[in-house]
């Protein structure tokens, strides 16, 4: 059922064409507010969102590149000693080999 408002005893042209579109496109117009409000039930609070879980999903469509070794020998310019014992270091080395580290500085005591 379509309303239409009267202002002066005289119906107003502009009202009654706004509202034969939103009759026509009530249907729509159920689907986008039922959606909206359905996404926002779904979605997190600012407040409670942590970065930690924050993914964001990239809206381009691009070629991603993996680099699990350095293709060249590296350097690494500034650790510090962790590792304490003979089993802690030998991952350590297994680590560096790994990805492909020639070298530590360790610059602690």
């Amino acid at each position: 059922m379509c309303y239409i408002c009267f202002a002066n005893n005289a119906p107003s042209v502009g009202l009654v064409l706004n509202m034969i579109v939103v009759k026509r496109n009530s249907k729509f117009l159920f689907t986008f507010i039922f959606l909206a409000y359905g996404l926002a039930t779904i979605a997190q609070s600012v407040d409670s969102l942590l970065l930690k879980d924050y993914q964001p999903i990239s809206i381009y469509n691009i070629p991603k590149t993996t680099i699990d070794k350095a293709k060249y020998p590296v350097i690494d310019m500034h650790s510090h000693a962790y590792a304490s014992s003979d089993q802690e270091i030998a991952q350590w080395v297994k680590t560096m080999d790994q990805f492909g580290i020639e070298k530590t500085i360790i610059l602690t005591k």
